[in-house]
C-alpha cells in the first residue's frame, strides 16, 4: 500500500528540502573549490599535451587549442581561430560552442580571452 495522499505530500516535502539543503552544500563546495583555484593559479601550468588528452574531443578541440597555447598569454578571439582553423569550416561561434563553457564560471576568464 502506497499510504495517504498526507503521507506522499509529506515525502515530497522532506525529498524537496534535502535536495535544497544539498544544493546549498554543493555551491559551498563550488565557492572553496573556486577560491583554492584562483589562489594557486599563478603556480598551475599544464602541457599543451595534457590539455589536449583532457580537454579535446577530436583533431578540431586539438587545433584550437594548438591555436591558443602558440598564441601565449593574450589568447585568441573565437573569430582570429576561426580564420586559422578555416580548413575545417568553422564559424567564430563553433569555436566559442566547442570552448568549455563551465571554464569561464570556474575562473572568471574564458580560454580564449584576449588581454593583455
Amino acid at each position: 500500500m502506497l499510504g495517504s495522499y498526507g503521507e506522499k505530500v509529506g515525502r515530497l516535502k522532506y525529498m524537496l528540502e534535502r535536495i535544497k539543503h544539498l544544493e546549498v552544500k554543493i555551491g559551498q563546495i563550488d565557492l572553496r573549490t573556486r577560491t583554492m583555484m584562483a589562489g594557486l593559479r599563478e603556480w598551475m601550468s599544464f602541457e599543451p599535451s595534457y590539455i589536449q588528452k583532457v580537454a579535446c574531443e577530436d583533431e578540431v578541440d586539438a587545433q584550437i587549442i594548438t591555436c591558443l597555447m602558440q598564441k601565449g598569454v593574450g589568447g585568441l578571439l573565437p573569430s582570429a581561430i576561426a580564420v586559422e582553423l578555416a580548413k575545417y569550416g568553422l564559424k567564430r561561434w563553433d569555436v566559442t560552442r566547442r570552448i568549455d563553457p563551465t571554464h569561464e564560471q570556474e575562473t572568471d576568464e574564458g580560454i580564449g580571452s584576449k588581454s593583455s
